[in-house]
C-alpha cells in the first residue's frame, strides 16, 4: 500500500470516527437531556411516566445533569484522542489500543449514568408503566432508543 493510499485511509477512518462520534454524542444528549438546554428531559420517559413522576424525573436529572456534562465531554476527549492516535506518526498500535479503551469507557459511564437514572425512576413505577418505559427504552422493534447509541 502507497504512503498517500495509507494516509488517505487514516484521514477517511478519522473523519468517521469523528462524524460517528458526533452521531452517538448528540444521540445520548438528545437521549438522556432532551437537547438544548434540557427544557423536554427524556421526552420518550416522559411520555410513558404517569403525570404525578414528571416533577421527581425532572429533579432527578437536574441533579444528574452537571455529572452527565462531565462525562460527555470525558466521551468527546476520547473520541479526539483517538483520532489523535489513529493519525499519529509512527503509527503505534498500543496508543491506539488505548485510546479504543478509554473510549468504551467513557462510553460505558455514560450509558451507566443514564441507566442509573432510568432504573431509580423505574422503581416508583407499577408494573404497566415500567412495561411502558421498558418499550420506550428499546424504542422500535425492540431496537435501543436514540439511533442505536446503546450499541457502542
Amino acid at each position: 500500500m502507497t504512503r498517500r493510499l495509507r494516509l488517505l485511509l487514516i484521514a477517511s477512518l478519522a473523519l468517521n470516527l469523528a462524524l460517528g462520534g458526533l452521531l452517538a454524542g448528540g444521540a445520548i444528549r438528545q437521549w438522556a437531556w432532551g437537547g438544548h438546554g434540557g427544557e423536554a428531559p427524556m421526552r420518550g420517559l416522559m411520555r410513558v411516566l404517569p403525570a404525578e413522576s414528571h416533577e421527581a424525573a425532572r429533579a432527578a436529572l437536574a441533579a444528574g445533569r452537571p455529572e452527565m456534562e462531565a462525562r460527555l465531554a470525558a466521551l468527546r476527549d476520547a473520541r479526539r484522542e483517538l483520532v489523535a492516535a489513529l493519525a499519529r506518526e509512527p503509527y503505534d498500535r498500543a496508543a491506539v489500543e488505548a485510546a479504543f479503551a478509554a473510549l468504551r469507557a467513557r462510553t460505558a459511564e455514560v450509558q451507566a449514568q443514564a441507566h442509573g437514572t432510568v432504573a431509580g425512576l423505574a422503581a416508583g413505577l407499577g408494573p404497566e408503566q415500567r412495561r411502558r418505559l421498558g418499550q420506550a427504552v428499546a424504542g422500535p422493534a425492540g431496537r435501543p432508543a436514540g439511533g442505536g447509541v446503546h450499541r457502542n
